[in-house]
């Protein structure tokens, strides 16, 4: 967990981690749409303080936004659970022109991007940890290899 964002009383400092939030889930969200092969156009990845939801995909406005909260209160690997849950809603839009929430296109969304049992559903408790699940990075087998050498 990190020091919570609205404790931070310097407002540059507090602009200062969100941009690096933001930038960092940008990247997450590129890894994702290259390493599982996913055709649909990149959108931005945004943060909220809202803590009724830890993320939403918005077809109109054509943004994913995670919780700030998602982001201090859980591991790396659950928020990149959660992105690829929203990146699933945005398949089922982009590819299938459906918009259904959490019907069987989502559940294929959801197998092709491997996205964790715990963080399919629509709301409930998130696991604390959920590395295991992840996939391995491109090319970890290839770094293994140039280790060795």
């Amino acid at each position: 967990m990190v020091t919570p964002l609205d404790s931070i009383e310097d407002p540059t400092l507090r602009a200062t981690r969100l941009r690096a939030w933001t930038e960092r889930l940008a990247r997450e969200y590129a890894a994702l749409l290259h390493h599982y092969r996913v055709g649909v156009p990149p959108v931005p990845v945004a943060l909220s303080t809202r803590v009724s939801v830890w993320g939403t995909w918005d077809a109109g406005r054509r943004v994913i936004t995670l919780s700030v909260r998602l982001i201090e209160q859980y591991p790396w690997d659950v928020v990149v659970e959660v992105l690829k849950h929203e990146l699933a809603h945005q398949m089922v839009t982009d590819l299938y022109g459906l918009p259904e929430a959490h019907g069987p296109a989502f559940k294929l969304c959801c197998d092709h991007l491997c996205v964790a049992p715990q963080v399919r559903a629509a709301s409930g408790p998130l696991p604390r940890e959920i590395a295991s699940w992840r996939a391995p990075p491109e090319g970890a087998e290839n770094d293994k290899l140039l280790a060795r050498a």
